[in-house]
């Protein structure tokens, strides 16, 4: 896939956050791609990156939305705190 006018997305904290919210972006038809993804190469290095499409942006910013809330929620709420599932 070949991004025209890319646009750094999001920035994740670890590569499965990146993947996870790069495969919701291509769920909801938008190309999307990870870069600087060095999970297999044992070094530190940069953070993971999603970028688009610049045009993608505006149907992006929903599906965004919707991972931060979904990984804030998985992440960083015990199970004791609230009933609420987090999808």
């Amino acid at each position: 896939m070949t991004l025209h006018d890319p646009y750094k997305a999001y920035a994740p904290s670890s590569n499965v956050e990146a993947h996870l919210v790069c495969s919701a972006l291509r769920d909801a038809g938008i190309d999307a791609t990870v870069i600087e993804d060095v999970s297999n190469t044992g070094e530190s290095g940069p953070k993971p990156q999603v970028w688009i499409n610049r045009s993608d942006l505006k149907r992006a910013r929903p599906v965004l939305r919707e991972c931060d809330r979904v990984l804030s929620c998985l992440l960083y709420t015990s199970d004791a705190a609230d009933d609420t599932p987090c999808v």
